[in-house]
């Protein structure tokens, strides 16, 4: 058994460092026999466990491409639960707490809940978690946090739960991981005609991913389809080839034009959730080209505990193109677990704009911060990083406020 299932796959394969946190969730004395006295030395952080390594190597089969690699470990399953069913019990314990442990490092307990009913099952749960850096799988929890709030999920209810036998092998390893991980949930997000008109399918409701739509490039989510955009595709310089991820690649919307272009997957699943929800845009501050401090804005990183970048560009299909004008939308709230209330800025090439979810809470006549306690310190945290607080809080003019939702721009 052990040689078998130190074999590896040929397909995507995940990091399987990522199991060091087994030796975090289980203790020691947890993996010695009965009776052992437990080492007064841990385990050194930076070497997998024995145990760690033999799950990878165990779920390396379970979600392989090879139906015979599959089959192999499932026969040594079935024949290891005929003779020591409790061996069998007590692995598939100890992969259960090894992704709970991973789910917890990633920062996605809140939002995914894996149905493991057996062993295989919590295997092939272990491979997709430990797939990619873990960016892939937070970028996803932020966007279902969104689409919770956004009343996208099933009776706006968190975790989404998933089973790992209706996984389709095949389409993951195929798929650019961060897709990947959207088809293991999609399906399950529906707008019940609230949200996402544009990518809604002829029953209104899904917004699963849909692949080989051969019309316009390969991919869709109801109407609204899109392509992958190769690294080998970008020009030298190309501000999207630098930290370009072929986990979580460069898309572009194509059915609307080709114009749109985004950094990547789960940068296009932000956008859309920012640009079609109600939100009230509160204030239009008019710092465009030529302020340093907007550009920074623009184009440098953002502390998370500020906020998270969403940036898009409109290149009328041209990446050379000399003209092409950046965006970004700046996600405050929302994204974090516990939040109920979406809070976002716009940065465009003319105007700022401070969007949110948020209800008013007092007159018009009285002061920002009174009127939305919650967004009003998150917009001021984000414009205070690049110097921007006071030209735009003092300077920018109130607009939309108490009138419902307006068009998303700038």
């Amino acid at each position: 058994m052990t040689a078998s299932l130190l074999l590896r796959g040929q397909a995507r394969t995940p990091s399987w460092p990522l199991f060091v946190p087994l030796s975090e969730g289980l203790s020691v004395t947890a993996m010695q026999p009965t009776g052992a006295t437990p080492s007064s030395q841990p385990l050194p952080s930076s070497v997998p466990s024995l145990l760690g390594m033999a799950i990878g190597r165990a779920a390396d089969m379970a979600m392989s491409p090879h139906a015979a690699r599959r089959a192999t470990l499932l026969s040594l399953i079935a024949k290891s639960s005929n003779s020591h069913p409790h061996k069998v019990d007590m692995m598939l314990q100890l992969v259960k707490q090894h992704v709970e442990a991973v789910m917890s490092r990633l920062s996605v307990q809140d939002v995914l809940d894996f149905d493991i009913g057996d062993l295989e099952g919590g295997l092939k749960v272990a491979y997709v978690l430990a797939a990619g850096s873990g960016d892939e799988w937070r970028a996803m929890g932020h966007f279902i946090r969104l689409a919770a709030i956004c009343r996208l999920t099933p009776n706006a209810a968190l975790p989404l739960r998933l089973s790992a036998h209706s996984w389709e092998m095949a389409t993951f390893h195929e798929l650019p991981l961060a897709m990947a991980i959207y088809r293991l949930f999609g399906h399950l997000l529906n707008n019940n005609g609230r949200l996402f008109g544009h990518l809604l399918n002829n029953n209104g409701t899904s917004l699963a991913l849909w692949l080989s739509d051969r019309r316009y490039g390969g991919y869709r989510i109801g109407h609204r389809s899109f392509r992958v955009v190769p690294f080998g595709d970008l020009p030298v310089g190309h501000r999207y080839a630098r930290g370009y991820k072929r986990t979580d690649p460069a898309v572009r919307f194509a059915n609307s034009g080709d114009h749109e272009l985004f950094p990547a997957f789960s940068a296009l699943l932000l956008h859309d959730i920012l640009c079609w929800w109600n939100y009230n845009v509160v204030l239009i501050a008019p710092i465009g080209h030529g302020d340093s401090r907007r550009d920074r804005l623009l184009t440098e990183g953002i502390p998370e505990d500020l906020g998270i970048a969403v940036d898009h560009r409109y290149d009328q299909g041209n990446l050379n193109a000399a003209d092409a004008s950046d965006h970004r939308r700046v996600i405050a709230s929302g994204f974090r677990p516990g939040e109920t209330a979406v809070a976002h800025l716009t940065v465009g090439p003319h105007a700022m704009h401070l969007w949110t979810a948020e209800a008013p809470v007092d007159d018009p006549s009285q002061p920002l911060a009174q009127r939305f306690p919650m967004s009003m310190p998150l917009w001021c945290g984000v414009l205070r990083h690049f110097d921007l607080e006071t030209d735009v809080i003092s300077g920018g003019t109130l607009v939309g406020v108490g009138l419902g939702w307006w068009p998303p721009i700038g």
